[in-house]
């Protein structure tokens, strides 16, 4: 997705980020002629993955979503909506456009922890070294108030969920099986789900193995 790591913005210097990437890769599947592929996202790319599945019906074959929710705020608060979360959104958003460089870097994980669990998993999972600032700024405010939920009844692929999981009662992890189960209930399957112990949102850098495995059981 342009703009994040070492690639210039281009198109995404300015407007919408996910709708437009899901576009062009519906785009992509058409013009490559591809049948019933597999895709596979993690975080904001769940999303994006959840979109292109929503919009493309049965021409998708499969969908793995990783640490993502159709609506992430609702890991923390099960009855948040949009509208309660945009102002939050608002406000990380010009922090981040106001933050210099090195602070993007350095202070990217304390601005999580204070703007709440939803925003942490977001702000830890944007790759912010070389990132542009705009994109990581629009990119957080998207995912913070995306609500997918209303969509997920026009997916027809299968959907499989897999997140990082703790036993440690003290830890949030240990709590979101249920939150990630209610968030995907409106699919027309059941979702399968697929936690990994020890891991945090970024399930494949936390747990590599374990994530390669269950990536390898989904393309089966």
């Amino acid at each position: 997705m342009r703009g994040f790591g070492e690639t210039a913005p281009g198109g995404n210097a300015e407007g919408l980020v996910g709708a437009p990437t899901s576009a062009e890769i519906r785009r992509y599947i058409e013009e490559q002629g591809l049948r019933r592929p597999a895709l596979i996202g993690h975080s904001m790319g769940g999303q994006v993955a959840l979109r292109v599945a929503a919009d493309a019906g049965d021409r998708i074959g499969k969908v793995m979503v990783v640490d993502a929710s159709p609506f992430f705020p609702s890991l923390i608060s099960p009855g948040s909506t949009a509208a309660d979360v945009e102002p939050l959104a608002r406000i990380a958003y010009q922090g981040l456009m106001l933050l210099g460089d090195q602070a993007l870097r350095t202070q990217a994980s304390s601005m999580g922890l204070e703007l709440g669990g939803a925003a942490d998993n977001v702000l830890g999972g944007l790759g912010w070294q070389g990132g542009d600032r705009r994109v990581l700024a629009q990119g957080l405010y998207e995912v913070m108030t995306t609500d997918l939920r209303a969509r997920l009844p026009l997916i027809e692929a299968p959907v499989t969920v897999v997140y990082g999981w703790s036993p440690d009662d003290r830890s949030p992890r240990s709590h979101v099986d249920g939150l990630f189960r209610a968030g995907y209930r409106s699919l027309p399957r059941p979702a399968a789900f697929e936690r990994i112990e020890g891991a945090e949102h970024m399930v494949m850098i936390d747990r590599p193995r374990q994530f390669q495995q269950a990536v390898e059981r989904f393309l089966r």
